[in-house]
């Protein structure tokens, strides 16, 4: 399928363009109608789900996505990854990718199972540890950083003394 960027930045526009990717500049409207944009031009182009990735999830790890594609082979349209505190969205698999109204914000968790229902879609929920740690706040840098997870955050938390060596 197709892989888009949505990002007003033109550095990361040029980087996901050099890397294969779409680039679908963000009007600066917000996560919801950015994602909704993308959602649209990912179905126009006949791909058949979307996989929407913050980029505040530093502990994920390609078994947990693999473990999100797999509920998709199983045949789970909507597949929903919480914040550890069961309150955010931190991953959302989505079959169409135009196939709910995206309700990211407070409360987003609710709001997403909720639009899959109204769309007739059966969310299913998928607690993941490294996808459901998000660092909204200073707390949670701090409980990522006691994490022993390779990865390019943690290096850079380690190298500024804010993690401890592994």
């Amino acid at each position: 399928g197709g892989i888009v960027v949505v990002t007003a930045d033109s550095d990361i526009a040029k980087i996901a363009r050099d890397h294969g990717a779409g680039h679908l500049a963000d009007e600066a409207s917000g996560l919801n109608a950015a994602v909704t944009a993308a959602g649209r031009r990912l179905a126009a182009g006949g791909d058949g789900a979307m996989l929407v990735v913050p980029g505040d999830v530093p502990a994920a790890s390609p078994g947990e996505f693999g473990r999100i594609l797999a509920a998709h082979r199983d045949g789970h349209d909507v597949v929903i990854v919480p914040a550890n505190d069961r309150r955010g969205t931190n991953t959302l698999l989505v079959a169409p990718p135009d196939g709910i109204a995206f309700a990211y914000g407070a409360d987003s968790f609710a709001a997403h199972r909720d639009a899959a229902r109204k769309a007739g879609l059966a969310p299913l929920l998928l607690p993941l540890p490294g996808l459901g740690l998000d660092c909204d706040h200073p707390d949670d840098v701090r409980r990522f950083a006691r994490l022993t997870a390779d990865t390019e955050t943690r290096r850079v938390l380690v190298a500024h003394g804010i993690a401890p060596p592994p």
